[in-house]
């Protein structure tokens, strides 16, 4: 919220934009709206992707010729050989195929691409 302030302040900036998809675990409401509010002065978020599809907007990036690399992942869907590792064709495959194992083996909440 601090920096928030700041960069208001400072910059003149009143809107913050994320590539937020979701909420995220326990969460009631994204994080970045609620940290907005708390820095007031009008300052509010744009969250272009919201509830987007998310196989969806990665193959899109594929199609557009974006070099996507995995920085971190999340357990127990992948492991430490995806980090660095580029999203492509083959990657989008396991991935898939990851989701569709996790749904037979009736995972609460599977891997959502």
């Amino acid at each position: 919220v601090d920096g928030m302030t700041k960069v208001r302040d400072e910059h003149g900036i009143k809107v913050i934009c994320t590539g937020d998809m979701d909420l995220v675990g326990t969460m009631e409401r994204n994080w970045i709206e609620r940290c907005c509010e708390q820095a007031g002065g009008g300052m509010r978020c744009y969250l272009p992707l919201w509830q987007m599809d998310r196989e969806q907007c990665l193959t899109t990036l594929l199609k557009e010729g974006f070099e996507i690399v995995f920085t971190c992942v999340k357990s127990p869907f992948f492991d430490g050989s995806w980090i660095n590792r580029i999203l492509d064709e083959d990657a989008m495959k396991e991935m898939q195929d990851i989701r569709g194992r996790n749904l037979k083996e009736g995972m609460e909440k599977p891997l959502d691409l």
